[in-house]
């Protein structure tokens, strides 16, 4: 629906997104969401269907990585921010993911030590290998800036069941509990 707004020239410079005094139209977050999404893709190689963890607070930023990693149909796994030491890492294992996408203050607060240890292990996967945290610098946010941006073709995002999951939502700060989001489009 975004492209949609963002395509059609009645919505297009209409307001998508305020946050702390900046404002995205529909049309320049579209273009950040194609360029996450492009990045995501040549950077890290993230496919269709893959699951990353995202550890990030409420912001703009929070919003442009979940999209794009949505427009290249990767399922975002939403790490509640406050979760720490083994409840992090349990949670990290159980979303599947092999990347996980943090805010760089994460760096120094959350995945030290044992934590970082853990989740950086050969074996720490199910399906086997580590997870790659990979912390939102300046630098990162860079690069995404000079991306081209490029909508993937609809056969490597698409395919989407109505039943099928959205993303991972973890809620609880102690239990890691489970939500599994599922989108359902009317028309």
């Amino acid at each position: 629906m975004l492209e949609d707004w963002a395509l059609d020239k009645a919505s297009a410079t209409r307001t998508f997104l305020r946050f702390k005094g900046k404002s995205y139209t529909y049309r320049q977050a579209y273009e950040i969401v194609l360029k996450y999404g492009t990045y995501f893709k040549q950077k890290f190689g993230i496919q269709k269907g893959e699951v990353v963890a995202m550890d990030f607070v409420n912001s703009d930023l929070f919003i442009f990585v979940w999209f794009g990693l949505w427009s290249i149909g990767a399922k975002p796994a939403f790490i509640n921010y406050n979760l720490t030491n083994k409840p992090l890492s349990h949670v990290i294992k159980t979303s599947t993911a092999r990347y996980c996408f943090a805010m760089q203050q994460f760096e120094q607060e959350k995945y030290v030590g044992d934590v970082l240890e853990e989740i950086s292990a050969p074996n720490f996967r199910e399906a086997g290998g580590p997870v790659q945290v990979v912390f939102w610098t300046d630098a990162v946010q860079a690069e995404i800036a000079a991306t081209t941006p490029i909508r993937a073709p609809d056969s490597e995002r698409g395919g989407q069941e109505l039943k099928g999951m959205a993303a991972l939502i973890y809620t609880s700060g102690t239990t890691g509990e489970l939500v599994v989001v599922t989108i359902r489009t009317y028309h």
